[in-house]
Order: C-alpha cells, then structure tokens, then sequence
C-alpha cells in the first residue's frame, strides 16, 4: 500500500462550444444558464499528450480519469479542478484502460501494459495493486459485480477475471480469440461483457458459468457495455457502426448510426434514461433512446478522439477526448428533480414579526440556483394558497395579515440546462398558534386496510393474470359514503411501478372503483404486486387517510 502524492493543476476553462446555441462560461452562477442540449465545455487534461481514456464516478461526484500514455490517473471535481496521482507500479506506464467504482471507497482500474488491477483508496488516497496471474493479459474493462468482487476482462489473455478486495484473483477462460473488452453488472445477477474478435456479447454468472450470444453482424467489434434504464443490456458495435441491445433472455437487435464509420466506443446510462456513447471515428456524442432514436451531437473541432463517457451528478454527459487531451461535458437537458427531503421550514416562533425560514431541500442533476416564492393559505390546504407580492427571499417576517393563516413557501431549482422544476414543503406553518386541521396519517397494509374504525378498503383482483387477457380489478369499501379516487397498479419487487391500470379511478355511488384493463404484452412475465392507492375527495381529506393496499399477482403467458 502505498501514500500517494498529488499534483494540484489550475482550473482552465478552454472551450464553451454550443452545437445549438450559445453556453455563458462558468460551471456555476447565482443564475441559470440558458443552454441547449449538445452545448459543450471542455477542460485540458494534465500533461500534453496524456491520452485520456476511460473514466468513472466516484461517490462524491467526482471524476477518475485514466492518462493511458502516462503512469499516472487524474481526479476532477465538476467544477474542472483536476490532480494528478502517481501508479507507483515501478513500469514507466501502467497503461490504464478503465475504471469502476467498487465498495470501501475503493476506485478500481485495470494497469493493461503493467498487467494488473489495482484500486486507489478515494478517502485515504493509497493504492493498492494485484498482479495477475496470466501473463501480458491486457485487462481492459472492470465493473463492480453484485458478489461484492471486481470483474475484469482479459484481451489477450482470452479471460475473465474476478478480483475480491483482498486481491484474490480467480480467472475464467474464454473459447479462444474472444477478446473480451468491457464487462458490466446485468439486471439478472450475472456479468455481461463484449467479445470484441469472437462478435459476441458474453454472459458469466458469479459461479463461472459462461453463455455467448452471437452477434446477427459478422465483425461487428462489440467494444463496450451497459445497463440501460429498461433493464437490457446496451452495447457499441464499433466496426459494424451501430449500437446494440440484448435482453437478459438473449434476444438482439441492432440500430444502424446515421454517421458512416463513426467508430461507437464507450456508452453509459444517461440521466436522462437515455443511453449516451462516443464516436471516435466521427468526433461526435451519440444518443440513443430505448425505442432506438438516435441523435448525434458535433464536438467543437476536429479529430478530439472521444473515448471514455460518464454521466455526471450534475445530469450532464462526461467524456474524455483521447486526442486532443481534454475532459469535457456534453448539456443533456436534464431537469432538476426534488428527491428525498423536502424544503423544510424553521421559526423560532410563529407570532407576528418573527421570521419564517426555508431550507432548498434536496434536489438531483445539482442545481446552479433557486428561487423562492412565499404564500398565504387560508386553509391548510394547498389549494388555499397564494402567492405574496414581494415575498422571494428565503426568510419571511410574518405579518399581521398572516395571523390566523397558514404559510409555506415553494422553491424552483434551475441548473445549467436552464431548466427548472418547483417544489414546496409537505407541511405548511401555522401562523399565531392556530391549530391546523391535519389529515390522519397515511396507512399502508395488505390487501385489506382500515380508514377509519368499523371502514375498510379491500383490493380485489385474479391471483393470476393471462398477458392479453382482460381482468377486473377493484377496490371496494365497506362504508358507501367514502369518497375519492384510487390509482391501481403493477409494482416489481424493486417497488418500481412497471404497469397502471388506472390512473385515478372514482369510486361509485356503491362504494366501488372497477377498472376492466388487459395487460400489455410488453409486461414480462413472473411475480408482481398490485397495488391501490386511495385519495380521499377534498372535503373528506380530515376523515379519512390516504391509503395504500397491495396483494401479489403472478403475471403468465
């Protein structure tokens, strides 16, 4: 194990190329950037003629970039602050080709001339490496396996190999001439990885057993893989030009590039749901939606050699220009989403002048600003709400005119997309001791749950479903004057809702919300939850809680 040493490099904005419209410099502002998708920034690399190549996403949000002509990787914050670190292999080149975040805060990349995969320790900056036992082996791709050990491919040793953290090393052996390039977790437990000469794409469970799935083009070049955001597997085909999917079932199909010989490198999930890849030959950013649209985006100058890509936590695509040194982000268009912890707020007491404070709360795609708006509500009810003149700063000095009311206050968040999306907090503030009326709190239970003593909701539904076939599905309440809406639903075992049956069902005059729906033929088959969500009507809103039933269902062919 090994201290390394660090080699800070100034932050140098080179570039802000638009291929639609004009992107203002700067990373971050006090005000969103109005930008278009495609619009490129672009920061140098250490060292002339470093070579970047492959390149991850550490925890933080921070960027690990391979300098495959130099034995040393580099560190980039969003911001383009970039360090150098030292492989201290005692070869003058380590030759790394790619790199994965594994557990531990451990940053695992492959050493392909010096033969090894090694890890940095992102917290204690140390290094740690692992010859392999396979001579001149040129491990290339590494991935994170869901046994908790490192995965990664042997070009020319024709293996796979599996590392654990204490740097035991198992190797796999491929039919020969398979050049294994990327490998990466599948949705199905298994590692998944690319033969680049064998034209195929590879399946190896965590126990060895290995499974090859033939490309339907003859010299294809499968050359990197993903996970896409349905749960296939997405691939680049960088001689055959095209991009690939292979279900976890083995099914292919191929989407031809618009550009002749683009040469289709590396590709990531973006945060868009789309799946985003480099054009080496044809110095462009690829995207491409899971129904097989594909958009190309020009990089500004010629010949930059793309190579590695990443999506970032800011939403925007990451790559690396192999040629022309440099690290640069793509514009995705991404808007900010509010995640767990919503805008909160603060008074130290609720009386006329004191002042009412309001935190951002936590949003994804990393907001460059925010705005906010307070309101007065009549009610404890968002609809009673409305917007106070003057009222945008973070803090508010409550008023007389407040008294007796409540306030809350909604934040809009923008990045550098320039786009922006509101949210506001789940409780408002009651104002001069006024004690809200708040709704009972929400139950969640089986198939059947109580509203309220001596009321209940049940769902009703087939134990088992025929794909195509028409069911009905229910929800029916004991007590005929509960009101509302109920949303049904097919949830995974992930929780993820992959099937609506009814968006927002009114229960009838008998107490009933019926749907009479046939599930798609795109639902794959196996074991599911149904599940129904009761709204109370408005004015029923402090009687009865919103509830949650659910029961299995088991979807057939």
């Amino acid at each position: 194990m090994y201290k390394l040493p660090q080699k800070n490099l100034p932050r140098k904005l080179i570039g802000i190329t638009a291929t639609i419209g004009v992107l203002a410099a700067g990373l971050t502002s006090a005000s969103p950037v109005v930008a278009a998708v495609g619009d490129v920034t672009t920061f140098p690399a250490p060292m002339g003629n470093s070579q970047p190549s492959g390149i991850a996403l550490d925890a933080s949000g921070n960027f690990w970039i391979g300098l495959t002509a130099l034995d040393q990787i580099a560190k980039s914050t969003p911001t383009g602050n970039m360090v150098t670190i030292a492989i201290p292999n005692g070869s003058a080149i380590a030759g790394t080709s790619s790199l994965a975040l594994g557990t531990s805060n451990r940053m695992w990349l492959t050493e392909k001339t010096a033969n090894r995969v090694s890890y940095f320790d992102t917290l204690a900056n140390t290094y740690t490496g692992f010859d392999i036992p396979t001579a001149n082996s040129e491990p290339m791709g590494i991935a994170a396996g869901p046994d908790g050990a490192m995965w990664f491919t042997q070009f020319a040793g024709d293996k796979i190999g599996r590392v654990t953290n204490a740097g035991s090393i198992t190797e796999f052996t491929l039919a020969a001439d398979a050049e294994p390039t990327s490998i990466v977790a599948g949705p199905d437990g298994a590692m998944w990885f690319t033969a680049q000469k064998g034209n195929s794409i590879g399946r190896i469970t965590t126990s060895g057993v290995i499974t090859n799935y033939a490309l339907p083009t003859a010299n294809s070049g499968p050359t990197d893989i993903t996970v896409g955001a349905d749960a296939n597997l997405w691939f680049t085909e960088s001689t055959g030009n095209r991009i690939g999917r292979i279900t976890p079932k083995g099914l292919i199909a191929e989407f031809a590039l618009p550009t002749a010989n683009a040469n289709a490198n590396q590709i990531t999930l973006g945060a868009d749901a789309n799946l985003w890849f480099t054009e080496t030959g044809a110095n462009r950013i690829g995207q491409i939606t899971t129904a097989g649209i594909i958009t190309e985006y020009a990089l500004p100058g010629a010949n930059n050699g793309p190579s590695g890509i990443v999506a970032g936590l800011d939403g925007n695509t990451w790559y690396t220009a192999k040629t022309t040194n440099l690290l640069g982000r793509l514009l995705t268009g991404v808007t900010p989403v509010a995640t767990t912890g919503a805008p909160t707020l603060t008074a130290a007491s609720t009386k006329t002048g004191s002042t009412v404070t309001t935190t951002a709360g936590n949003w994804a795609s990393l907001p460059t600003s925010y705005a906010y708006q307070w309101q007065r509500c009549s009610a404890n009810t968002d609809a009673s709400c409305a917007n106070i003149v003057g009222a945008t700063t973070q803090g508010f000095v409550i008023s007389d005119a407040d008294a007796g009311k409540f306030l809350r206050s909604t934040i809009t968040a923008a990045n550098l997309n320039g786009a922006s999306s509101t949210a506001s907090q789940s409780a408002r503030l009651a104002v001069d001791g006024l004690p809200p009326k708040l709704p009972p709190t929400p139950v969640v239970g089986a198939q059947a749950v109580q509203l309220v003593p001596g009321v209940t909701a049940t769902l009703k539904g087939a134990k088992n479903v025929k794909i195509g076939k028409r069911k009905l599905f229910r929800v029916v309440m004991s007590d005929r004057a509960v009101k509302g809406k109920v949303r049904m639903s097919i949830v995974n075992s992930a929780g993820i809702e992959v099937y609506v049956i009814a968006k927002g069902k009114w229960i009838n005059k008998t107490g009933k919300a019926k749907k009479v729906k046939k599930i798609k033929r795109s639902l794959a088959p196996g074991n599911y939850t149904l599940k129904a969500v009761y709204t109370p009507r408005s004015n029923l809103g402090t009687i009865y809680p919103i509830a949650t039933m659910t029961k299995p269902i088991r979807i057939k062919r």
